[in-house]
């Protein structure tokens, strides 16, 4: 377990599937702690190269098709890295308040070699997570790399946003149509009376209400996410989950990232307190 500290605030982060186990900011906890040991159900799990699901577990990229472990009923879930140890990046660069991770991924259900770095840097009023990603291998891959933090919350949430917002329709339960719908939450006050299980592509910078304090979210090259107060959340939370591209994006395409050989892809998110 690395910990990071600045002040009063703290960051413990698994080195297996560097999964963000606790953040508190000014004292503050901000993540609800997984009630089951269970990184998706609590704190904040990293998802790639897939975040959400891959319908039946099967995809098909440049005429070869690919498997993926059926780990959700015959769908595949959260991508391949969550349950691996990584390495740190450079261990001479850590410091207190920061520290990088890397991952090298390589499996038959994907068709290229990444080389992954998550950085991760707390202040006393902020916590900042960048990932970069290298495609080492030889051909074109899929991408989308995801978040899934769940928020606390006392009392009453809302969710507010400075940019046009749309949700994305599902065919069924959990797949996109590739069709949407403009909403609007910013003067929904009724927002924590409502169940979601959605995702939604916009925004902008996101501005979660959690009781007496705020938190802006500010995604960098993560424009869709998925909204999720379910069973998991425990009525203590919300999981506002930032993604660069659709459940199935795989196989729907929708906000797929194409990363080539040699290149590289680089996205993020902010978490910032702002006390009323």
């Amino acid at each position: 377990m690395v910990t990071l500290e600045d002040g009063g605030s703290l960051a413990r982060i698994d080195r297996v599937g560097a999964y963000i186990d606790s953040l508190q900011l000014k004292g503050r906890q901000i993540l609800m702690p997984s009630p089951d040991g269970r990184e998706t159900h609590g704190g904040c799990a990293v998802m790639i190269p897939f975040a959400n699901r891959i319908r039946n577990g099967v995809y098909n990229w440049e005429g070869h098709t690919y498997s993926l472990p059926r780990n959700d009923g015959l769908n595949s879930i959260h991508g391949l890295v969550r349950h691996e140890k990584w390495e740190y990046a450079n261990e001479e660069e850590r410091t207190l308040n920061s520290t990088a991770l890397h991952y090298r991924l390589a499996s038959t259900g994907y068709p290229a070699v990444l080389d992954i770095v998550n950085t991760y840097v707390l202040g006393r009023d902020f916590f900042n997570i960048t990932t970069t990603i290298k495609n080492t291998g030889e051909i074109s891959s899929p991408l989308v790399v995801g978040f899934h933090p769940y928020f606390c919350f006392q009392g009453k949430w809302q969710l507010k946003h400075d940019s046009e917002i749309m949700m994305l329709n599902y065919r069924d339960r959990y797949f996109p149509d590739g069709s949407t719908l403009p909403v609007s939450f910013n003067d929904d006050e009724a927002m924590h009376e409502r169940s979601f299980d959605n995702c939604f592509v916009g925004g902008g910078n996101l501005v979660f209400s959690a009781g007496n304090y705020d938190l802006r979210i500010s995604r960098r090259n993560m424009d869709y996410f998925v909204l999720y107060n379910g069973q998991y959340s425990r009525g203590q939370s919300v999981a506002i989950e930032p993604m660069t591209g659709a459940p199935d994006a795989f196989n729907n395409q929708i906000g797929l990232v194409t990363i080539e050989p040699q290149k590289t892809f680089e996205c993020g998110f902010r978490i910032e307190l702002m006390e009323r």
